[in-house]
């Protein structure tokens, strides 16, 4: 968890899974960082609205583990080697409908991303979100099973699902 602060007294707070790093003195997701995300759309819109302040917290060590695992560089051979079997059909059918399943959630949650903060914060986003994440967690552990041109992988699938449960844990724990 990231070091205690002191917030301005406001009316609300928004509990904000990201790194104090990219908060501004007023507590403020920093310019780059404010539509990065669905999360960081919502929230820089509730801002707006509000003024409410954003409570930054963390996977204590997550950079650091990112770093160590080598995750950025392998998620980015991960997608190229998986786009590129998907583009000249390499995949089994089942592997080809997991994979296409979870581009219908992305591309849902990108549409979702450009709506106000009551549709990004509803239950059926809350849904949508929710089994985007099991595809794209367990989906993609089922198509590198099915998929030897992929097994290089195998460790890296493994060890990002491992985190996303540590990461679901703290945030959890957090709340």
């Amino acid at each position: 968890m990231t070091a205690s602060c002191r917030y301005p007294k406001t009316a609300g707070l928004i509990l904000f899974e990201v790194d104090l790093s990219f908060v501004d003195e007023s507590f403020r997701l920093k310019e780059p960082y404010r539509t990065a995300t669905l999360e960081a759309t919502a929230a820089t819109a509730f801002q707006e609205k509000t003024n409410a302040p954003l409570r930054p917290y963390d996977n204590e060590g997550r950079n650091r583990f990112y770093q160590d695992t080598n995750s950025f560089p392998l998620q980015r051979d991960f997608s190229q080697a998986l786009g590129e079997l998907y583009r000249n059909g390499q995949l089994t059918s089942e592997a080809r409908a997991l994979l296409e399943t979870v581009m219908a959630f992305d591309a849902v949650r990108d549409s979702i991303q450009k709506d106000r903060p009551e549709v990004i914060n509803s239950p059926a986003c809350d849904a949508v979100i929710e089994k985007k994440q099991y595809y794209a967690m367990k989906g993609m552990k089922r198509i590198v099973e099915l998929t030897p041109a992929l097994r290089q992988f195998q460790d890296f699938i493994e060890l990002r699902d491992e985190e996303w449960e540590r990461r679901n844990q703290t945030v959890v724990k957090t709340s």
